[in-house]
């Protein structure tokens, strides 16, 4: 009888032991979550944990400032761990300027972001080409495309970071 008593009481404490380890996996709010260290151990992450902090591509740009996966991707990241997936490649999340102006002012980028043009100057977040997202130039795990150069090939271009793709005129 104390046997049995015993081994019920221990499945119990294991039990809840092993709940509560999974919700806090599970959590979104898990401080595992929120280091890139932790998401770098599933082995489809490990690139692009390797573009925050190392490379040419524009994550590093957001890991040198002290971003970490968790402030962009904290939804998808609590899903996968809570899956248990690590062998399906991620999917490339697309991002509305919403999301990108929660930390960028648009008219700061539109003022600061300026490059020689001819005689003139360059404005690139606002020229003719209409209402763009963001994310039509702006790659962060990847090379960003410089849309402008499908139409204009100008000298600054090729004083961009090595993020930025090449600048290849097209033919119109």
């Amino acid at each position: 009888m104390r046997l049995t008593k015993v081994f019920i009481v221990m499945s119990s404490v294991t039990l809840l032991a092993l709940l509560l380890t999974s919700a806090a996996i599970a959590s979104p709010k898990n401080k595992n979550l929120e280091d890139p260290e932790y998401c770098k151990t599933c082995h489809v992450i490990e690139p692009y944990y390797n573009s925050l902090y190392s490379g040419d591509l524009l994550a590093q740009a957001h890991g040198d400032a002290g971003l970490t996966c968790a402030d962009c991707h904290e939804e998808y990241i609590a899903n996968g761990v809570s899956k248990k997936d690590s062998s399906s490649k991620l999917r490339k999340r697309d991002f509305g300027d919403d999301f990108c102006l929660r930390c960028h002012d648009k008219e700061e980028v539109d003022k600061e972001v300026v490059f020689p043009f001819g005689k003139g100057k360059v404005r690139p977040h606002s020229q003719h080409v209409g209402e763009l997202n963001c994310s039509t130039c702006h790659s962060m795990h990847s090379k960003s495309d410089l849309l402008c150069a499908k139409c204009h090939v100008q000298p600054w271009m090729k004083t961009l970071p090595k993020r930025w793709s090449e600048p290849v005129k097209t033919e119109q």
